[in-house]
């Protein structure tokens, strides 16, 4: 499915969608890893992480955020995973991180450290090697700059080491919290956390439902799993929280409007759905993008653009054609006078479908309708050169759309180009000739594209004219060093000038 596709899909989208001013504020995008190490090989198992970690990679995704999940972790493959989510946070300042981590840890000397589970800790003083310490990974997320990282461990147990001193219990307390991040502790400091008796621990099976309320802001999901972990142990286990965080987050939607359902205006719902599916499908979780459309749909079912939006989504989920298709051509039925939709349904015609008639009979739908745009002249061209298979009248008809397209938009190098390929497909020497002279126009307004001296390059080897080959591979690879077979393609042609030089 190609890129350029769905970036125009987006494009249209925002044409038909004139959102107001805080649907405008562009949604944070979410990252999160998820840790789960239970089947320790050097001390004891435990029951509940890799649920725990199943489970919170389930609701978290199903909260927006793109998740990668580590289960039974080495040293190694954790630190990649927290590198990794650095990298993504870095990307935004307009993003949250989200780290959570069920398994054993431990205190020594006011540092708490995760343990992996192949760890062979023999002595207090190899964990700094071969354990991860907790505040690294603080300073990792700290360093990404993003708006807002949530840290939670669920891993407060008895030290599980031979070595543990007497009475060693939980963790320490954290002596750094940085500006923008709330670290939730399964317990309180130097306090042991239940596992509980179900599938998931005690405080991760409270923080699973509570998570899943929706409307809920951060600190209310924090407050709310506390209290019901304290209920449901009698207060034996009291979490612990750390905060320097002061805005407002929240890790799902936000909440509705304060007005009864009943008096919900649909269309500022269906704004809303549709607001959540973009920000779901910026996060690469089409099903959840798809969810929210159909029920942006279901409020405002004569909305083109969440037409397209449906199409968008199912196209980047490599969904049914015909499932692209219908949407699209919904779409077209509600706004029929519009070339672009003609344009985007011949273009999955085209590229995704594979039926080039059809592809055509939407471009010229799109002429019909808007006759000055070169686009729609090229579209078709493409279609007609492309599956000519060398029909001396496709390409005929490539030709005109191209001269068309190039009389509207005289300045554009690739109408040239594209044209200089056309006139080669008619495999005739007496073309050559022009597709060489559309080549150098081309470069003549484009003058640092390698591709077009890499093209007329390989036109002039292929007519023998091997001097003028090798100064335009010299001229590609002085623009695009990094491509071998430009390299290569100088290389040769540079030999067989010489061979040409000592024949005569």
């Amino acid at each position: 499915m190609p890129i350029r596709l769905c970036t125009k899909i987006y494009i249209i989208i925002a044409l038909f969608l004139p959102l107001p001013a805080a649907a405008q504020e562009a949604a944070p995008l979410k990252f999160a890893l998820v840790v789960g190490n239970a089947d320790y090989t050097g001390v004891a198992a435990l029951q509940n992480p890799l649920n725990d970690a199943s489970d919170m990679e389930a609701i978290l995704k199903g909260l927006g955020f793109q998740v990668e999940i580590v289960r039974n972790g080495t040293l190694e493959q954790m630190e990649t995973a927290v590198i990794n989510l650095k990298r993504r946070l870095i990307a935004s300042r307009n993003s949250y991180g989200f780290f959570y981590y069920a398994g054993h840890a431990v205190e020594s000397k006011g540092n708490n450290y995760l343990i992996p589970v192949d760890a062979r800790i023999p002595g207090e003083s190899m964990l700094r090697e071969r354990a991860m310490a907790v505040q690294t990974l603080i300073f990792e997320l700290e360093e990404a700059g993003n708006d807002l990282n949530v840290i939670v461990l669920d891993s407060c147990r008895n030290n599980p080491f031979g070595w543990s001193r007497s009475g060693s219990r939980g963790l320490a307390v954290v002596d750094h919290v940085p500006a923008g991040s709330v670290i939730v502790y399964a317990t309180a400091a130097g306090q042991a956390a239940l596992d509980g008796e179900g599938r998931n621990g005690l405080f991760t099976s409270q923080l699973l439902k509570n998570l899943k309320v929706p409307g809920l802001e951060l600190q209310q999901v924090i407050r709310r799993t506390g209290a019901d972990v304290m209920r449901e142990s009698r207060n034996a286990q009291v979490p612990a929280v750390y905060y320097q965080y002061f805005g407002e987050a929240y890790l799902g939607s936000r909440p509705h409007a304060d007005k009864p359902a009943s008096q919900a205006d649909p269309k500022a719902e269906a704004l809303r759905y549709f607001t959540q599916s973009q920000e779901y499908a910026n996060n690469e979780n089409f099903p959840a993008a798809i969810n929210a459309i159909n029920e942006a749909l279901r409020l405002a079912p004569a909305d083109t653009a969440y037409y397209i939006a449906r199409g968008t989504y199912n196209l980047m989920y490599n969904a049914d054609p015909q499932e692209i298709l219908a949407d699209y051509s919904e779409a077209i039925r509600l706004s029929p006078k519009n070339a672009e939709l003609y344009s985007l349904r011949g273009r999955l015609y085209f590229v995704v479908m594979h039926i080039p008639g059809k592809a055509i009979e939407d471009y010229t739908e799109a002429i019909r309708l808007d006759p000055s745009n070169p686009k729609w002249y090229s579209s078709r061209a493409n279609v007609y050169s492309k599956s000519s298979n060398h029909n001396g009248r496709m390409i005929n008809e490539a030709i005109a759309d191209y001269n068309q397209a190039i009389h509207l938009s005289p300045d554009d190098a690739q109408l040239y180009y594209e044209r200089g390929l056309a006139y080669e497909l008619y495999g005739s020497s007496a073309y050559f000739s022009y597709a060489l002279m559309d080549y150098t126009q081309a470069i003549v307004l484009s003058p640092e594209n390698a591709q077009y001296y890499r093209t007329r390059g390989t036109l002039h080897f292929n007519r023998a004219a091997y001097a003028e080959a090798a100064a335009d591979y010299a001229e590609a690879v002085r623009l695009q060093p990094e491509n071998p077979e430009t390299k290569d393609a100088l290389r040769i042609a540079r030999e067989k000038l010489s061979e040409q030089q000592n024949d005569e």
